[in-house]
């Protein structure tokens, strides 16, 4: 690719909030690390740059869409890196969300046979529903793990290798203030997100879940190949062995 093509896709994916630049603004230089630098990459291949769709997230015109419609809507919707999001681009409103990463991140997860659900070159994590979207996912991004169960299973799930240290506080092990600062840091640099509205978004769930097989769900995903790996990361966690 020429150099005048390269500047105009990487402002493209900064304008789309991808994850791999991240942080890089009007007039800053273009510094990335090895594994951002092969996404980057990656996105701006000839066979990616033929899609050049703005950020955009699904909002189903019906109040009670199918599993199939919210799967479809919340695979295909342009994830937003979580490190940057709007608040006020979140609705108030009830529906499901679901979260991405780079493939490396969770390079020890087993997927499904027929391989993991993908979205840009993302790939999905978790699925969550909410009575609120933007309240949910303060909740995700905040700095209490007792109020989220993402928070959690990531803490089940990465603490060992991140260093970070829990504690039991209100009756729950949680991370310790220093590490929930790190895993709320980790979180807005690494993951991205995408929702869709529904009035009920609890009556698909199970569906849903089964549909795109987010590996580090535990409720409603017994069959996925990972069930058993967070299974026993979330009562080593519970232990406080993680």
């Amino acid at each position: 690719m020429s150099p005048s093509a390269v500047r105009k896709g990487l402002r493209e994916l900064a304008r789309a909030s991808d994850p791999a630049v991240v942080g890089h603004g009007r007039g800053q230089p273009w510094t990335l690390n090895p594994e951002d630098a092969d996404a980057v990459v990656a996105r701006l291949s000839p066979r990616a740059a033929q899609s050049k769709a703005a950020p955009r997230t699904v909002e189903l015109t019906t109040d009670h869409p199918s599993p199939g419609d919210v799967s479809e809507a919340l695979a295909t919707s342009a994830p937003r890196s979580a490190g940057s999001l709007d608040r006020a681009a979140v609705p108030d409103r009830a529906g499901l969300y679901a979260w991405w990463s780079e493939p490396t991140v969770f390079a020890d997860i087993i997927h499904r046979p027929s391989g993991p659900t993908t979205n840009r070159g993302l790939e999905l994590v978790y699925i969550g529903i909410a009575r609120s979207l933007r309240e949910r996912i303060d909740n995700h991004l905040g700095r209490h793990t007792g109020r989220s169960t993402l928070r959690r299973v990531l803490g089940a799930w990465m603490a060992g290798s991140r260093g970070w240290d829990t504690e039991v506080r209100a009756g729950r092990r949680q991370h310790v203030p220093e590490s929930e600062a790190l895993l709320t840091e980790w979180m807005g640099r690494t993951l991205a997100l995408t929702w869709t509205l529904h009035e009920r978004p609890a009556a698909v769930e199970r569906d849903v879940i089964a549909s795109m097989g987010p590996p580090l769900n535990f409720a409603h995903n017994r069959g996925h190949p990972n069930w058993q790996q967070v299974a026993e990361r979330r009562q080593q966690w519970n232990e406080g062995s993680t």
